[in-house]
């Protein structure tokens, strides 16, 4: 199984209503977390990941995007984080391939602490791997 993604650490900047800015970047390695999350939760769904018992499957995971935007209103700042990724599963003589997104909007009154930020991205890809693992056709192509 591999991660990837072309995206660097910096996934946005906030600017708050008492015109504060930040730009927001992210310090854990989220392909890791990405990856780590996947394999979890195979192993909770009874498959075998990293024994080879598996049927073999190739499963390739894009992150194609982590952004968090946010727009200034009064005496409040509203943020959008969004998360995608693109999964690709050979297996069975069969390619699969489907993109999963979430996304989730947070008001703030003030600057938001980074490790906030960084916690609900987190948070965000987690959904957005429970997503990709329960997708039938995966589940079915890794029987």
């Amino acid at each position: 199984m591999t991660t990837s993604t072309k995206l660097t650490n910096a996934v946005g900047s906030i600017k708050t209503g008492i015109n504060e800015r930040a730009d927001i970047f992210t310090t854990n390695d989220v392909k890791q977390s990405v990856k780590d999350s996947v394999l979890s939760g195979l192993r909770k769904m009874g498959f075998t990941p990293d024994q080879g018992l598996m049927p073999a499957a190739d499963l390739q995971i894009e992150i194609t995007k982590m952004s968090y935007t946010t727009k200034v209103e009064t005496l409040k700042t509203v943020a959008t984080l969004e998360f995608e990724l693109k999964a690709t599963l050979a297996a069975k003589g069969q390619t699969y391939k489907a993109n999963y997104g979430s996304q989730k909007v947070r008001e703030y009154g003030t600057m938001p602490y980074q490790q906030a930020i960084q916690d609900d991205m987190n948070a965000l890809a987690s959904q957005t791997v429970n997503r990709l693992l329960s997708d039938p056709n995966i589940i079915a192509l890794l029987k």
